[in-house]
Formats: structure tokens, sequence, C-alpha cells
């Protein structure tokens, strides 16, 4: 636990399930934490052009923290429209 304190190590998504349980935290909380980008997630960047060039413009913009907020804003909006988790 001790290394999971100190960011030396991340639990596995199971763990982190377990944690969240323990805790009494929402998984949805936990998950958003994590930086680690899942394999699925990598799959979609690595046959998704559009999103690969995204991310490169993203991470050459000066305010790229307030425009991330921003699309993070946009997104829930739409998953919710739609019904999405």
């Amino acid at each position: 636990m001790t290394d999971l304190e100190a960011d030396r190590r991340r639990p596995s998504p199971e763990n982190l399930a377990r944690i969240s349980e323990v805790l009494g935290v929402p998984l949805e909380e936990l998950e958003a934490l994590d930086p680690r980008i899942t394999p699925e997630d990598k799959e979609w960047v690595d046959e998704s052009p559009a999103v690969s060039q995204l991310l490169r413009k993203l991470r050459d913009v000066p305010d790229r923290e307030d425009v991330l907020a921003k699309l993070q804003r946009v997104v829930e909006s739409e998953r919710k429209e739609r019904g999405g988790r």
C-alpha cells in the first residue's frame, strides 16, 4: 500500500476495484485518477488517426489544461444526452 501511496506502483484494475469497495469510494472516481492508458484506449488511438492528431495538437496548446477541461465537459454532456455511462 505504501508503494501505491508514493506513486511507485499502480494497482491492477481488479485491485483498484477492491480498494474502491473497501474505501467506499466509487470506482469511477479512482479510475479518473489513474493516468495510464488502458489497452482498449491505446488500440483506439492506434487505429484512429483523428485521435492521434488531436492528442498531438493538444500537446502543443499553451493552455491545454483549460482546453482539456472544456473538452471533458463537452464529452460528458454528449454522454448524458446519448445515455452513455
